[in-house]
């Protein structure tokens, strides 16, 4: 096999008498989300994110993770993001991101760092008893440089709510992720829908026959009828809300 170093060497001298050169395009760097193509825009690279995020713990796919950030960033509503459920900041950095790049709103991470009632162990990252999950989760999102973007509430939700209802908040997009209790769900469900307007996005990750819990509460709100339109893909459900709450 001909050594291709030189080969590119002896096809570039050639190339040179033209003023040319063929040179390697690589994968977008995971210091940089930005798209190499365009010189004068600065056009997000999905990517490039998803290369970014990889040292960050997180129960979510790289393809909902692009379609997470695609979902929050194109959407036309204006009002403010919240997460809830955010344990080390995988998915929240694709909200934080589509959050700053689109110029709209506030994001907010909600997440009391305790895990979820009898499945403690499975949100371990280093001591067992969980006492780090708020520092390793902030420690990443200064890394991704969003430390200045997510305002963390590491609260109950019912306390997060509070919060939210002083700061008069309005949200645009919601994404439930924490307790997966039918229980869980509902609370989150009624303490965070009096924020939506018409037109929310709402995501119910692990949307699955896996969390029974999470399927009851969201038919409950199929029969209220409190979606507008509603689609899936793999172990989400993503709805938009017909009309407001408050």
């Amino acid at each position: 096999m001909p050594d291709m170093r030189a080969v590119a060497s002896l096809i570039n001298r050639a190339l040179g008498m033209w003023g040319y050169r063929i040179a390697r395009t690589g994968r977008a760097m995971s210091s940089e989300p930005y798209s190499p193509l365009f010189q004068h825009r600065r056009v997000t690279d999905v990517d490039g994110l998803v290369a970014r995020a990889r040292g960050i713990p997180g129960m979510l796919g790289e393809d909902s993770a692009r379609f997470l950030y695609a979902l929050c960033y194109a959407q036309q509503l204006k009002g403010d993001v919240v997460e809830i459920g955010s344990w080390q900041g995988y998915s929240t950095s694709f909200l934080a991101r589509a959050v700053a790049e689109s110029g709209n709103g506030r994001m907010y991470a909600v997440d009391h760092f305790g895990g979820n009632a009898g499945k403690e162990k499975e949100y371990v990252v280093g001591k067992p008893d969980l006492s780090d999950l708020r520092q390793k989760f902030q420690e990443n999102m200064r890394h991704q440089g969003l430390d200045q973007t997510v305002k963390l509430l590491p609260v109950s939700s019912r306390e997060a709510a509070g919060h939210l209802r002083q700061e008069a908040a309005r949200i645009r997009f919601l994404f439930i992720d924490g307790d997966h209790s039918r229980e869980g769900v509902q609370r989150d469900v009624d303490l965070f829908f009096p924020f939506l307007m018409k037109n929310s996005i709402v995501v119910f990750d692990d949307c699955t026959p896996g969390a029974p819990g999470v399927l009851a509460a969201v038919d409950e709100l199929f029969r209220a009828k409190r979606f507008e339109k509603a689609f899936t893909y793999p172990n989400t459900l993503v709805a938009i809300v017909g009309q407001e709450s408050a």
